[in-house]
């Protein structure tokens, strides 16, 4: 064909295929959105400019949220002067500029906007910005007969719309929906130090370690880190169930029960203290760093008091399996094998076998959920030879080591492994239960570990192949 008759019918096709886009396509798309524009509830405007937000609830007192810039806290100015809860107000001002009414709007009845509860509306929300120049205004009137919505003015038309329950639940309608409720405010990655303080007892103090916890004082040894991160992830998400009358709570707080304090990457802190749980058992007065006195949840009690031991890495190998990318197994006698993970789901060895000899990631996979699950039930009585040899550790089954991370990041833990006649193990334990038994020697002594009757004799049998080289020993493993 003429090259030149060629790019002539190349470029007829791209001309109709623009056109059938922006006529057809865009032009569908174009008069979807001008239809859509009808519906909105709330004209477009710009979150960043918005100063103040007032919302006149027709059964309770007018609520006023101000903010001197686009970077400045928010503050409650009306019916009382208290903090705003920033997050509240972000999704009150989304919630404005994505409603929308659920079916074509209709204009009012004869008797204008009274039969949809909108004369005067129900809930009435103003945003205004610099210079009290109005930005947006949603008036929301009654339940809708049918369905669950409820009527709302859309726009500036005068129009009515039914709008869903759901989309305005997050519509603050009192003080205590647009006050800060958060007791502690931190970010969670930035802590480095814990110190928890009960009365007449020695400060609990626990530092981080890369990726792990250390507890420093009143003793000093691995902390469980699970343990750890549920405490501090409790204390971001602990809010406020109510605000008593602060001068009546102030005695219950003068001599606190206990305190949490925290310290950042930064060396700024953080903290709350803590005095009585009510009468009913379901919560707790508290004080974070602003001097609030609210009422929390129990829960944080159950999480924060315990005795320092009960704080102890129980976990052989602190980490989740997927953390882990290499696997060192020696038996008994035998020199150690090691295997890593070079991709994600593919595992050699590291001394250059041939293709052939590989374990299936499936079999390494089984192996570290089993080691990375371990969790001891006992530290063991085991301080003499005779005992080593009856919980079989005297000459230890396997050594088993974990690696994860890379270059400064790189950590490692051992255990020597055995696997132990399970009525000499619980004689030199404080375990009980008929839970099968593995026994383990870390550099903070010997550890008894619960693990049920399948995960035991699975982890053995992987243990073995894994030490061995692989799945056969004359060659590589058949296609």
């Amino acid at each position: 064909m003429n090259r030149a008759l060629l790019s002539g019918a190349v470029l007829l096709l791209a001309i109709i295929g623009a056109f059938y886009y922006f006529v057809d396509i865009r032009g569908h798309e174009t008069a979807a959105e001008k239809e859509a524009a009808t519906r909105r509830l709330v004209a477009d405007f710009d979150h960043q400019s918005v100063r103040t937000i007032t919302i006149e609830p027709a059964d309770g007192p007018l609520l006023r949220v101000c903010r001197s810039g686009a970077e400045a806290a928010w503050r409650v100015e009306s019916p009382e002067v208290v903090e705003a809860d920033p997050e509240v107000i972000r999704q009150l001002l989304e919630t404005l500029g994505r409603l929308t009414a659920g079916d074509e709007p209709f204009p009012p009845a004869e008797d204008g906007l009274i039969p949809y509860g909108l004369a005067p509306p129900r809930l009435a929300v103003t945003v205004t910005g610099e210079g009290g120049g109005q930005l947006a205004r949603l008036a929301l009137g009654g339940a809708a007969p049918f369905g669950s919505s409820r009527y709302a003015v859309v726009r500036d038309t005068g129009t009515v719309g039914q709008v869903s329950l759901a989309e305005v639940e997050a519509i603050p309608a009192t003080l205590f929906d647009l006050r800060e409720k958060r007791l502690v405010r931190f970010r969670r990655e930035e802590v480095r130090e814990l110190r928890i303080e009960v009365a007449e007892q020695p400060a609990l103090v626990i530092r981080r370690h890369g990726d792990s916890w250390e507890i420093v004082e009143p003793l000093e040894f691995d902390a469980d880190r699970e343990l750890v991160g549920n405490l501090i992830w409790e204390l971001t998400e602990c809010r406020a169930l109510e605000f008593p009358d602060e001068a009546e709570s102030a005695d219950q707080l003068s001599i606190p029960t206990f305190r949490i304090g925290l310290t950042m990457a930064d060396g700024s802190e953080a903290g709350a203290r803590f005095g009585a749980v009510a009468d009913s058992g379901d919560s707790v007065i508290a004080a974070g760093d602003s001097g609030t006195v609210m009422k929390v949840d129990t829960t944080i009690l159950e999480s924060a008091l315990r005795p320092a031991n009960r704080w102890r890495q129980l976990r052989p190998f602190p980490r989740y399996s997927w953390e882990v990318d290499g696997l060192t197994v020696a038996a008994a006698g035998i020199e150690p094998v090691s295997w890593r993970r070079v991709d994600d789901g593919v595992w050699q060895r590291e001394d250059g076998l041939p293709e052939g000899w590989a374990v299936p990631e499936e079999t390494i996979r089984e192996a570290l959920d089993l080691l990375t699950g371990l969790k001891a039930c006992g530290l063991s009585g085991i301080d003499d030879a005779g005992m080593l040899e009856a919980a079989a550790l005297e000459e230890p089954a396997y050594t088993v080591t974990l690696s994860g991370g890379a270059g400064e990041t790189l950590t490692a833990e051992s255990l020597e492994l055995g696997f132990p006649d399970q009525a000499a193990a619980r004689l030199s334990a404080s375990c009980s239960g008929a839970e099968p038994l593995l026994c383990g020697i870390r550099p903070d002594g010997a550890w008894i570990y619960v693990i049920n009757e399948s995960g035991r004799e699975t982890l053995r049998a992987i243990l073995e192949t894994l030490s061995s080289g692989g799945p056969g020993t004359e060659g590589p493993t058949a296609e």
